[in-house]
């Protein structure tokens, strides 16, 4: 058997297991820095929204959400039949 052959065949086996390792733990990262920009966002958002007037439109819809999804566990109030 050609010696480079075999060479090349330990380095792949070497290699093999850090790029696939490597790849993994670069798109774990990647998926929590997203998570975290979500929230970080959420938090804004919600400060945001407390310094509204209260009773104004946008305030109102957003307590309505907040109340409807803390007691139903969904992110949308249920719709009533018309």
């Amino acid at each position: 058997m050609d010696p480079t052959h075999t060479l090349f065949a330990v380095l792949t086996l070497i290699a093999a297991p850090a790029v696939l390792t490597n790849a993994s733990s670069v798109l774990g990262l990647n998926t929590a820095n997203r998570f975290g920009r979500v929230i970080d966002r959420s938090r804004q958002l919600s400060i945001e929204v407390g310094k509204l007037p209260h009773g104004s439109v946008a305030s109102t819809c957003y307590a309505h959400r907040s109340a409807s999804t803390s007691r139903s566990g969904s992110s949308s109030p249920p719709r009533s039949s018309r």
